[in-house]
């Protein structure tokens, strides 16, 4: 298994959610309700397929799965895959 930043794809989504969410605490608060729990939900999903790959290398989590399967396809999303690959890559 990879342990590299690269890998953490919907890692990077849930922070988005997230940070998307704070600034909406003030003005709307269930949005930002809705997007802090949906970026966590992320966020949380990729650190258990991270760990649990560290004794079944094979796992795939349910997002990861979904992702894969259903949102991968799309050429937008390969682009932003790469874009956020080169930007990670770096730290």
């Amino acid at each position: 298994m990879n342990n590299e930043f690269k890998g953490f794809h919907h890692y990077y989504i849930g922070l988005i959610l997230c940070l998307m969410g704070f600034p909406l605490i003030w003005h709307v608060p269930v949005l930002a309700g809705l997007l802090i729990l949906l970026g966590l939900i992320c966020i949380i999903d990729d650190a258990y397929q991270h760990i649990r790959q560290q004794w079944q290398p094979e796992y795939l989590s349910p997002i990861h799965t979904f992702y894969g399967k259903y949102l991968w396809p799309l050429p937008i999303v390969q682009k932003l895959n790469k874009w956020a690959d080169k930007i990670m890559g770096k730290l």
